[in-house]
């Protein structure tokens, strides 16, 4: 190319300036033009590049560059977006090239110009991108939650721009269905936790802050899930919402926060939560009823904890204590010993119990402690305020000292008295050794309450034996509490001689318990006091379950005012009122102060007390029951419930009441309605069903039946008839008995099962009184035949045992009559409208269902006969048909057969004419000859004009020639009389009479007219025929047209094997005679073979398996009917896919 051509310097600044490589070949592609692209891309900058090819540069190119290159020398365009080749390093390179040609001025093709774009590094991103895609699909996909990035619009719902495939586990949402419908999530949010849901959207848009959320979803399987949601901060995110911001498929504004967030299912978490809350709730209200002060501290005293406790204890407030040292609320004193003792709790790791006193704002407090280890270096000190205790104690010591003193004034007055003080005891041992097996504890104390005496009842309540209680202070071993003061006791045991009241005592094993004690004081013959009998029985468990009783007294006081329309009642183990509040007991005179301590037997009636016990017992059993009873006009429910204490112990039962009086009558009511509309309802579907049998079936039975059945079920009668009235004209009833007043014939009943049957054909009475109601379509209501004023009525019970009677008489519309009619046997019954409405109703649909069902029965006949003769035409054109397409057949072979036997005629006579000169020209030939060689052998020098001739003639050649060719027109004629035979026998087929013929002479004729179709035809070889000939006598037939059914026969199994291309088709024929004197001719091919449908379907009229045009589907039809009608044979066929097919003609072999 010309390097100073300005359109060239053009092209080459325009091949720099393209962001693709560029190079111009020539037709050979040899390098004209290379872009500074192309050198640096394909290495190739330090390479000379004159007169080399695009080939020599890239040796490795694919194979089928070549031809594309050809093509587009040859005008085409050709490009690629990807293609990889392996470059000079062996390393994998892929381009984007487009391959075209360019043309000189002349419009000419110099040569291709090539584009490429070098496009490794993508190709390596996009693989590297594929790779992070997997591998975050992965993450996703097993990440135990919900991985999204969503989009918050306001008032908007959260709008998914990517959703992970956690979604469907833990949202049974599909990730695509939530990413296209936002709705989806949000119409799974908890309605409680809606609005906080969406105050949480509009918050984090207000402050372009990160969102979060927690609450609760309703799965579509109807789970209640909790979920965790939160997002990073919208500042974390920028790049990535710059990055993202082009391929969102909406607007993104900045009102609008795109965030990536992780949703986790949280549910057992917050089931975690909610047990801890309820049992923090239920430890906060234990503490506030807890006067202990309860502290956690370390190994130095600092307070960790307190215990929200009722504790007044100290003056700061609960929180004011965190943090300080136990020294900083005690004296030092204490505190060491505290210290000491926690200390020895934490190295022994076990609990210790102190008691000891300190003194707080200028005042005294003793406290009963115990130190528990909750670790190696914390434990729990709980405190309790025991100073009044101890101030008692004080006491006690003091009276003590003052007792002690006393004694010692007295010593020598008591030492006298001993003697007799022994004595006593000595008496009331004798008296307690038989209370000594009692379960009851009893004990002798001494004045001063010493234990004297100690049964078995004491040593199994209190768990000490008698050897270690006897001379032990009663007070001090069991630790005895008094609910008033131990002087009071003593001076009431002066003055009245006993004491009774309840005692809290302590078990040897730390137990406390509540006693019934009683003490009696025992004195000497001079009326001084000498001992104290002390009998205790155990009431722990009656004294916890009455101040558990006591406790939720209030509670049940004010359920019970403000139960409406009830009561509520609490009773003890014996089943005694102990309270007893509502209004409803005012409405029943029953004042609470009357009830409370009295049982439901002093209140109450038997039947009512009796049950009211029956349900209580079953409460302190542990059962919640209900029942109801009847107190005066009104209805109570009650139910009946135990009453637990703390430990789960019954110590109670409750029975709430409630009067339900309006709620019983309203159910009666509704009952009453229930059961109105019910009937109403069993009516109207008892007339829609029968309407529906009308309207879906016109089975008159059927309908008869189910009328008289459902009226009998509904109405609930003893009988119901349905019966058809004939006059004496009419003949369709027989009857033995002549009536001139007609018949009665009852077709259908339902009835008890201990009544007889009514149906059959009856004569009218004349007397009968149901007559007149039916000739005149009149009802006939009788709720008691008895007391009817028309005493023919009356006849009614006398003759067919009726006492009530509803009879409706029915007419169809052509005249007929019938009636329904309802009857009870064991007393009156009153017919009430509905039941008379109900069953007009049903007499109309009756009605109706008879005129149907005789249009019914009309259509059927007139159907049935227009069938018939449908049948009958389809058969007679069906017979026309055939006779129609036979007719024309044997027209048309009549005319062939005319046409066939004149063109033998005309064909025969010159053949004749050929065939009978032959002999005379072979005489003659042999005499010419003969001549001419005796000629020769007398003139043996001819002259040369003969001699010429001679020559020119080649007289010896036609000398041994003419007899030849006279050969040769004998045989041709003979051949010609041969078809010509042929001819004529196959142009019997217009012969219409039967004659003796041969067999075998129709077949041969058939195959010789069928020559040519036989013989082999260019790439398609001849069919073999084969002929097993049997001996057949001559058959009396219709030549002509078994002539036809060989051609038929013989035409379509030609047609099989030329359809078939097999390689040596054959024919085989085989005829005999069998047994019973009939022809047997099997007609066999090798061709495909026929299937059984078709076998099936073989002889029907018009059925083909040729193409449109070539068949009839008459062929084998005429040929079954000439054979099997017109000659009583038999033709059929068998066959198998692939095993060619075989026709088999049976005629009768008779000569007559």
């Amino acid at each position: 190319m010309d390097s100073s051509n300005p359109t060239l310097e053009l092209f080459k600044v325009f091949v720099e300036q393209t962001p693709a490589a560029v190079a111009l070949f020539d037709q050979e592609m040899r390098y004209l033009l290379t872009s500074d692209r192309w050198l640096s891309e394909y290495g190739l900058r330090d390479i000379p590049l004159n007169n080399l090819t695009f080939y020599d540069t890239f040796p490795h190119c694919p194979e089928q560059w070549k031809p594309i290159h050809t093509e587009c020398l040859l005008g085409n365009y050709e490009g690629c977006e990807e293609h990889y080749f392996f470059g000079e390093d062996g390393k994998l390179q892929w381009v984007e090239w487009d391959i075209r040609p360019w043309h000189n001025s002349s419009g000419e093709i110099n040569g291709l110009i090539m584009f490429t774009q070098n496009i490794t590094k993508r190709k390596r991103a996009e693989a590297a991108w594929m790779k992070i895609e997997n591998r975050f699909n992965k993450l996703t996909a097993n990440v135990p939650g919900i991985i999204c990035q969503l989009l918050l619009k306001p008032e908007h719902p959260i709008q998914f721009t990517y959703v992970s495939p956690g979604c469907t586990k833990i949202c049974e949402l599909d990730p695509d269905a939530l990413e296209q419908h936002p709705l989806l999530f949000q119409e799974l949010i908890h309605p409680d936790d809606l609005s906080e849901y969406k105050a949480s959207i509009t918050t984090a848009i207000q402050n372009r802050s990160a969102w979060s959320w927690e609450g609760r979803i309703i799965t579509t399987s109807g789970q209640i899930k909790w979920l965790a949601c939160s997002t990073s901060p919208p500042d974390t995110q920028n790049s990535l919402e710059q990055q993202f911001l082009d391929d969102l498929p909406y607007n993104f504004t900045p009102n609008e926060l795109l965030l990536d967030g992780l949703f986790i299912e949280v549910t057992e978490r917050k089931q975690a939560e909610l047990s801890l809350l309820q049992q923090e709730t239920q430890l906060r209200a234990l503490f506030k009823a807890m006067t202990d002060l309860i502290l956690v501290l370390d190994r130095e005293g600092h307070i960790l904890e307190v215990a929200p406790t009722n504790c007044n204890l100290f003056t700061q407030d609960r929180l004011e204590l965190y943090g300080m040292k136990i020294s900083d609320l005690m004296p030092d004193e204490n505190a060491h010993r505290l210290l000491a003792n926690l200390r020895r709790s934490l190295e022994t790791q076990k609990t210790i119990d102190v008691e000891y006193s300190m003194t707080l704002n200028d005042q005294i407090f003793w406290l009963a402690a115990k130190v528990s280890p909750l670790d190696m270096d914390t434990v729990v000190w709980v405190a309790r305020d025991i100073t009044r205790r101890k101030e008692s104690e004080g006491k006690l010591e003091q009276y003590r000292d003052t007792l002690e003193d006393r004694v010692e004034q007295r010593t020598a007055e008591l030492a006298a008295e001993v003697e007799e003080r022994q004595q006593v005891e000595q008496s009331l041992r004798q008296h307690v050794q038989m209370l000594d097996l009692a379960n009851d504890s009893i004990m002798i104390l001494g004045l001063e309450g010493t234990i004297k005496y100690w049964n078995h009842g004491a040593h199994k309540l209190y768990g000490w034996t008698k050897q270690q209680a006897i001379n032990q202070n009663i007070h001090s071993l069991l630790q005895t509490e008094f609910s008033i003061p131990l002087p009071t006791i003593h001076k009431i045991l002066r003055e009245q001689g006993y004491w009774e009241g309840e005692l809290q005592q302590t078990k040897r094993d730390g137990t406390p318990v509540t006693v019934a004690s009683r003490w009696t004081l025992q004195r000497d013959r001079q009326g001084r006091p000498a001992a104290l009998l002390e009998i205790n029985n155990d009431i722990t468990y009656r004294f916890e379950t009455e101040m558990a009783l006591r406790k939720s007294e209030e509670l049940y006081r004010t359920l019970a005012q403000n139960f409406p329309d009830g009561a509520v009642v609490l009773f003890d183990l014996d089943l005694r009122f102990t309270l007893a509040e509502g209004r409803e007991l005012g409405k029943l005179r029953l004042a609470k102060d009357k009830l409370e301590g009295e049982t439901p037997a002093d209140i109450f009636p038997q039947s009512v007390s009796q049950l009211m016990e029956y349900h209580y017992q079953n409460a302190l059993a542990g059962e919640t029951e209900h029942f109801e009873i009847s107190l005066g006009e009104n209805f109570y429910l009650i139910q009946t419930l135990p009453v637990r204490n703390d430990d789960g112990y019954i110590m109670a039962g409750m029975a709430l009441m409630q009067n339900i009086t309006q709620r019983k009558r309203s159910e009666e009511a509704i009952r009453k309605s229930e059961t109105r509309y019910r009937e109403m309802a069993q009516r109207e579907e008892l007339i829609n069903r029968l309407a529906s049998q009308v309207r879906n079936s016109l089975n008159l039975d059927q309908i008869l039946d189910i009328a008289v059945v459902e009226i009998q079920n509904l109405l609930q009668v003893d009988q119901c008839l349905f019966s058809w009235y004939q006059s004496q004209g009419e003949d369709t009833l027989q009857t033995p008995e002549f009536s001139p007043y007609g018949y009665v014939n009852v077709v259908k009943e339902a009835k008890t099962e201990t009544l007889p049957t009514a149906l059959g054909c009856f004569p009218v009475a004349a007397d009968d009184p149901l007559l007149n109601n039916l000739l005149n379509l009149e009802m006939l209501q009788v709720d008691d035949v008895f007391s009817h004023e028309d005493p023919g009525i009356h006849q009614l019970y006398e003759s067919r045992g009726y006492r009530a009677i509803l009879f409706l008489p029915i007419k169809t519309a052509y005249g007929e009559l019938g009636c329904v009619s309802c009857a009870h046997f064991d007393g009156p019954r009153r017919w009430t409208e509905d039941e008379v409405e109900l069953l007009q109703t049903v007499t109309d649909q009756l009605a109706i269902a008879i005129s149907q069902a005789e249009l019914y029965r009309q259509a059927t006949v007139a159907a049935e006969n227009a069938d018939r003769k449908a049948k009958e035409l389809e058969e007679t054109l069906r017979q026309l048909q055939r006779t129609q397409s036979q007719l024309i057949q044997s027209e048309k072979l009549s005319s062939l057969g005319q046409m066939v036997a004149g063109v033998a005629h005309e064909i025969n006579n010159p053949v004749n004419f050929i065939y009978g000169n032959l002999v005379p020209a072979r005489d003659y030939t042999a005499d010419i000859l003969g001549l001419l060689q005796l000629y020769q052998e007398t003139f043996r020098d001819p002259p040369e004009p003969i001699e010429e001739e001679i020559e020119a003639i080649d007289l010896e050649f036609i000398s041994e020639d003419l007899p030849r060719l006279l050969d040769s027109m004998q045989v041709g004629a003979e051949r010609i009389r041969e078809i010509v035979l042929s001819l004529r026998n196959f142009s019997r087929l217009d012969e219409a009479e039967m004659k003796k013929v041969d067999l075998h002479e129709g077949i041969d004729s058939t195959l010789m007219i069928l020559q040519n179709r036989l013989k082999a035809k260019g790439d398609r070889p001849g069919v073999e025929v084969s002929k097993y000939y049997g001996k057949l006598p001559k058959i009396f037939c219709y030549p002509g047209q078994l002539n036809q059914v060989f051609m038929n026969l013989f035409s379509n199994a030609i047609d099989a094997l030329e359809e078939s291309n097999i390689a040596e088709p054959k024919i085989t024929i085989t005829t005999e005679l069998i047994d019973n004197n009939q022809a047997v001719v099997k007609l066999k091919d090798n061709g495909p073979g026929i299937g059984e449908k078709v076998r099936q379907r073989l002889f029907d009229p018009f059925f083909t398996t040729k193409p449109v045009g070539k068949g009839t589907g008459l062929g084998l039809a005429i040929s079954y009917q000439i054979i099997v009608e017109k000659h009583q044979g038999q033709l059929s066929c068998v066959s198998e896919l692939g095993q060619g097919a075989t026709f088999v003609i049976q005629i009768p072999a008779v000569s007559h």
